[in-house]
C-alpha cells in the first residue's frame, strides 16, 4: 500500500514487531516491537490508512498497562496514544485511552469511507474500566468520538454529509447531518427487528437498505431508505445539489504540518451544515511544498 509494505513478525523473545519497507526496496525498517501479542484469526494489531501515506494505527501493549491504540502520521518515526474527545465522560480530565478492534480484513468503504472519516469498533478506558463502543474520527484519526450506541452499525452517505445507523433497542433509524453533533431518530420498521444495514455502492450515494426480521421471526424484510426523498417529506429539503460554497478545503494536519514528502494534498469536504446532494467527483488537489527531515528515515 502506498508503494511500500508493512509486515508484522514475532521475534525470538516472543515480541511482535512492525516493519515497513523503505524506498520501494527489499530493505525494511523496524518501527516498534511493542505490538499487542494476543493471537486472533480475525483481529490484527495494525491498520494502514488507505487514503493517506505514512498514517497507520497500531495496538501497543506497554508493560503493566492495558492495550492502547497508537497513531503515527510520520510513517512510524513517532507514535502517540489515541485519545477520546468526550467532555461528558470527563475524558479531558482522565485522558480516556482507546483500543480499536482492528479486523485483519479491512473494508475501506466501511472503515475508511472518505478521506477524513474513520469508523471502528473497540473499547475506551475510563478510570481503568473498559467500555466497549463504536468510534468515529472525522479528521483522519487524530480525534475520536463515541457514536450513539455500542452496536450502531454506522454507514456514511452523501460523501460524508450523512451519518446513518440503527438504535439496537428500538430499531429506529438514527442519522446526523453534522458529524454527530445532532442526532435525529425515526421509526420506519414498526415492530420489526433491524438485523443489518447493507451498503449500496459508494459512500457518495444518499440511500441504503436495512434488512429486518418480523416479530414472529417468520419473514425477512428489506427497507430501502433514501434520504433525498425521506427528508424532503420529513424535516429537511435535501434535493439541492451542492455548490462551490458548500465545500471547504481540508487536509490532514500531521504532527509537523500538512506537507508530506514534497506534496500537500487537499480535499473538497462538505460543510457540516450544508444540506445538499454531494455530487462532487473530483475531490483531490496537489500542491508542491518543501520536504523536511521528518519526511525521511535516517
Amino acid at each position: 500500500m502506498h508503494k511500500q509494505y508493512y509486515i508484522v513478525v514475532t521475534n525470538d523473545k516472543g515480541q511482535r514487531c512492525l516493519f515497513t519497507s523503505y524506498d520501494i526496496s527489499s530493505y525494511f525498517v523496524r518501527i516498534t516491537c511493542r505490538l499487542d501479542t494476543r493471537i486472533s484469526e480475525d483481529e490484527c494489531p495494525v491498520a494502514v490508512h488507505p487514503h493517506h501515506p505514512g498514517i497507520f494505527f497500531a495496538n501497543i501493549k506497554e508493560a503493566e498497562k492495558q492495550v492502547e491504540t497508537h497513531i503515527s502520521d510520520t510513517d512510524g518515526t513517532s507514535l502517540y496514544a489515541m485519545k477520546l474527545d468526550n467532555l461528558k465522560l470527563g475524558c479531558f480530565e482522565f485522558d480516556c485511552n482507546v483500543e480499536l478492534t482492528i479486523p485483519c480484513l479491512i473494508k475501506p468503504k466501511i472503515h475508511f469511507p472518505t478521506e477524513s472519516i474513520i469508523l471502528f469498533k473497540g473499547s475506551y478506558y475510563l478510570s481503568t474500566k473498559k467500555h466497549p463502543h463504536e468510534f468515529i474520527s472525522d479528521d483522519g484519526g487524530k480525534r475520536w468520538k463515541l457514536l450513539p450506541f455500542v452496536d450502531f452499525r454506522t454507514r456514511v452517505l452523501n460523501g460524508g454529509g450523512i451519518l446513518f445507523g440503527i438504535n439496537p433497542e428500538t430499531s429506529d433509524i438514527v442519522y446526523s447531518f453534522d458529524m454527530g453533533n445532532n442526532w435525529y431518530h425515526k421509526n420506519i420498521l414498526n415492530t420489526e427487528l433491524a438485523l443489518a444495514i447493507v451498503p449500496y455502492g459508494e459512500p457518495g450515494i444518499t440511500f441504503t437498505n436495512v434488512v429486518s426480521l418480523s416479530q414472529d421471526k417468520k419473514w425477512y424484510g428489506i427497507t430501502h431508505v433514501d434520504f433525498s426523498n425521506l427528508l424532503s417529506n420529513f424535516i429537511f429539503k435535501l434535493d439541492r445539489k451542492c455548490q462551490e460554497s458548500d465545500f471547504y478545503l481540508w487536509f490532514v494536519d500531521r504532527s509537523y504540518g500538512p506537507c508530506y514528502q514534497g506534496h500537500q494534498v487537499s480535499y473538497l469536504r462538505q460543510n457540516p451544515y450544508s444540506l445538499c446532494l454531494n455530487n462532487q467527483s473530483h475531490r483531490k488537489t496537489y500542491k508542491p511544498c518543501p520536504c523536511s527531515f521528518n519526511d525521511y528515515r535516517w
